[in-house]
């Protein structure tokens, strides 16, 4: 019960990281925009293969 708890509580803390960076790409330039999205596209796939290792582990 306490992994489940701790995984939500990652993916809300993704979710609010994510729309921050959204938010301050706003208000950057076209070329950091793009810089951001790519950094930001890395670190979820990044992450997502990080949860999925987690998933595995826990079955």
């Amino acid at each position: 019960m306490k992994t489940k708890m701790m995984l939500g509580g990652l993916g809300v803390t993704m979710a609010v990281g994510a729309a921050a960076l959204l938010a301050g790409s706003a208000m950057q330039s076209t070329s950091l925009k793009k810089t951001y999205k790519k950094k930001a596209a890395k670190a979820l796939k990044s992450m997502e293969g990080m949860l999925d290792g987690v998933q595995d582990f826990l079955k």
